[in-house]
């Protein structure tokens, strides 16, 4: 490798590569673009459109036949295919009205004339025309990348972004650098896979999570992004970014039934049997669970999308102001009882409770010794409230408000009933509780290792 170039690019074009600052910028959200490598295929005044080069997954064709519209794919003398995570708009967890849209490239000169060239040594191909190709002998199923999904933005965005200078570098990249090894990386993705379904569960680590591709082009750009990566991972972060990361591919790019998240039958089946028992009322008491809200949601739904991430729910203890539970349309309201104390207040003793509704200020009235007041509450879509129960994100308390505000902010979770009950919950919960710093410092400016 070389002779192949890489160079920092001044401009936005058509064949183009964005990769990721080292930073933990996706730490807390939209993990799936730390130490990313983004290929521009398309730019216009407009809309600006990528596929991520470096995310593959543990999905084959046949896992998707249903959702992408893949069907009979692999009865057509084609044998399956690898997929790639190409990004996060119209994507493999995409549970919309909108189906996954999926790409293929390759970088095969030969096959010029049947394909659209994005730029020289990369080329766009209809699947159809891919799955011809192959069956005719011309071609192997490994010479073609198989992307769902892509990354979009709108006029003036990415500009935007990369004028922030934390968020990418835009780079022009030798075409071998991009798909040289395609057919060898191919293969060993799927020989990864065959051998991690000889168990019953595989991680990122089977999968391959694309940071070494990521940090081979980033260090290739000179010695002003070697120190850059350097300094990353001198200062810390570096591991617990690279962490977060693998944790949402076990989430999201592995099949439910040998994803690690995955839960036991018959846990879904009790815990969807206790939350119908729950009444859970204006008044009642909630506790957060210290794993779910590692990634700022419990799982994928498109619901979730519209939502800011929530690491503040991590180990939470929440009153109920407002529920509906039959409505159907009116949100519910909750309020965080063991948040921080609110530094930027004037006020003394008030504490932050939610990121809604900054302009109000309250007391929770009951028998209790605390003195404090409330700013703020969470607004949560009708129904989502029941869900997060559903699903274990919350959990409903048998403490009472008062026994909650007598207790220490720090000790507030463990007396609403919160627990960890497992080695491997724990080192999760250990994780999360970073996660929620990061969380209070990014969105709310609040650095709670100097108020805890």
């Amino acid at each position: 490798e070389k002779d192949k170039w890489a160079y920092e690019l001044p401009i936005i074009e058509q064949g183009a590569i964005l990769l990721s600052e080292p930073n933990d910028h996706f730490c807390v959200n939209q993990q799936y673009f730390h130490k990313n490598v983004i290929f521009l295929v398309d730019h216009q005044p407009d809309f600006t459109k990528g596929v991520i080069l470096n995310r593959p997954t543990a999905y084959r064709t046949l896992d998707l036949e249903t959702s992408l519209k893949f069907d009979n794919f692999s009865h057509e003398g084609v044998d399956d295919w690898n997929v790639w995570c190409g990004g996060d708009c119209q994507g493999i967890n995409s549970r919309g009205r909108i189906p996954p849209e999926y790409s293929v490239l390759h970088g095969l000169e030969r096959l010029e004339d049947v394909s659209q060239t994005i730029t020289k040594g990369v080329y766009a191909i209809s699947l159809e025309d891919a799955k011809a190709l192959v069956k005719e002998g011309k071609a192997d199923k490994d010479d073609f990348l198989l992307l769902v999904g892509y990354c979009g933005w709108s006029a003036g965005q990415l500009q935007s972004e990369l004028n922030r200078q934390d968020t990418w570098t835009m780079a022009s990249v030798e075409p071998g650098l991009l798909l040289g090894q395609l057919r060898e990386e191919q293969a060993e993705l799927r020989r990864r896979i065959a051998k991690a379904q000889e168990g019953d569960v595989f991680t990122a680590a089977d999968v391959g999570d694309g940071l070494m591709m990521w940090e081979r082009l980033f260090e290739r750009l000179g010695s002003k992004y070697q120190a850059k990566l350097e300094d990353f991972k001198a200062g810390g972060e570096n591991d617990h970014s690279d962490e977060m990361l693998r944790r949402w591919i076990n989430r999201c790019l592995i099949p439910t039934r040998y994803s690690p998240e995955a839960a036991e039958p018959q846990d879904v089946v009790e815990r969807v049997l206790q939350s119908l028992k729950e009444d859970v009322v204006e008044g009642s008491v909630l506790w957060g669970s210290a794993t779910s809200w590692l990634l700022g949601k419990p799982f994928e739904d498109e619901r979730l999308s519209r939502l800011p991430p929530a690491q503040y729910f991590h180990k939470a203890v929440l009153l109920v102001i407002k529920n509906e539970k039959d409505d159907g349309v009116t949100p519910s309201l909750l309020a965080l009882l063991n948040g921080p104390i609110d530094r930027r207040s004037q006020e003394r003793q008030i504490y932050w409770a939610g990121p809604q509704g900054s302009n109000y200020i309250y007391k929770v009235v009951e028998e209790s010794n605390f003195e404090g007041s409330f700013r703020g509450f969470t607004i949560l879509p009708s129904g989502m409230l029941e869900t997060f129960i559903e699903v274990g994100a919350l959990e409903k308390s048998s403490a009472s408000i008062t026994e909650i505000l007598n207790a220490e902010v720090r000790d507030r979770w463990t007396v609403a009933g919160g627990k960890v009950e497992t080695l491997q919950d724990a080192q999760t919960a250990q994780l999360a509780d970073k996660q929620r710093l990061k969380w209070f410092s990014r969105f709310e400016g609040i650095e709670l290792e100097d108020l805890e």
